[in-house]
């Protein structure tokens, strides 16, 4: 976070200064809207709301975790190191959905668009089936990639194994969230 906002301000010394790397006629039609900030301020705020969920919720569960000790803590973590690998190939496939859907919405092409969501519903749920599969079948040697430790697998395998069938059903709304962006 400290970054983006070094970032932001960097970026905004340099288009204000006479000297950086930004054409001067782009200075002269840059002009800040109350209106405009507010429509931004009304769609970004809930976003901002929305994209605070996963992290306060995985920071109480973490709390719950942490009583059950050291080794439940271990598992939970190599766990959602593993879980995080989904996200790869879904946040591609939900880029692709939410492009071609705008796409086919821009051109007023509403069959297309349902066939896109189709698609992107399919296919999540292929990779959901395969990622069940691979975390179902493979859990301890998973698990045991990250810590050998038997109380670790012991505590990891089933909730490694709650969260491929968890997938199963969450996997194939993710383009169908992207296709309402």
């Amino acid at each position: 976070m400290l970054a983006s906002a070094i970032g932001c301000f960097a970026f905004l010394a340099l288009f204000a200064s006479r000297r950086g790397p930004f054409p001067s006629a782009a200075r002269g039609r840059v002009h800040l809207h109350l209106d405009g900030l507010l429509q931004i301020a009304r769609i970004g705020i809930p976003a901002s709301v929305t994209m605070l969920a996963r992290p306060l919720s995985t920071f109480f569960l973490l709390k719950v975790v942490t009583s059950f000790g050291t080794s439940a803590l271990a598992g939970f973590g190599i766990v959602l190191r593993a879980f995080s690998l989904n996200f790869i190939p879904f946040s591609g496939l939900n880029a692709a959905v939410a492009t071609l859907v705008g796409q086919r919405l821009g051109a007023t092409d509403l069959d297309e668009a349902r066939r896109v969501v189709r698609r992107g519903f399919l296919i999540a749920m292929v990779l959901s089936a395969g990622f069940c599969a691979l975390y179902s079948v493979y859990a301890e040697r998973l698990i045991a990639i990250f810590d050998p430790d038997p109380d670790v697998i012991r505590v990891g395998i089933p909730f490694l194994l709650i969260i491929a069938i968890g997938q199963l059903f969450t996997g194939p709304t993710m383009p169908l969230a992207a296709a309402m962006n």
